[in-house]
């Protein structure tokens, strides 16, 4: 469903993708926010949905934030409500 390239990708860094990514690659139907805040819906702090390419054109969109962004992302999450 995803290709031999993108298989070994994944068992060889253990490295697990974001909805965003798995919708990307065709691999879900749909994306679904589970946080909400102030009443409305909003996309998950720790992974980048701002922008879809970096400096030097390759995707971001979907994937974790940088460390160094965490700590406001993780302020925002345990601000919000649990649904």
């Amino acid at each position: 469903m995803i290709g031999c390239e993108r298989a070994m990708e994944s068992g060889t860094l253990c490295e697990p993708w974001s909805a965003h990514k798995a919708y990307r690659l065709g691999m879900i139907m749909d994306i679904v926010p589970a946080l909400k805040v102030d009443g409305k819906f909003v996309a998950n702090p720790l992974v980048e949905t701002e922008r879809y390419l970096d400096e030097y054109g390759r995707i971001v969109h979907g994937s974790p934030k940088p460390a160094r962004r965490w700590s406001k992302a993780r302020r925002f999450w345990r601000a919000a409500p649990s649904i």
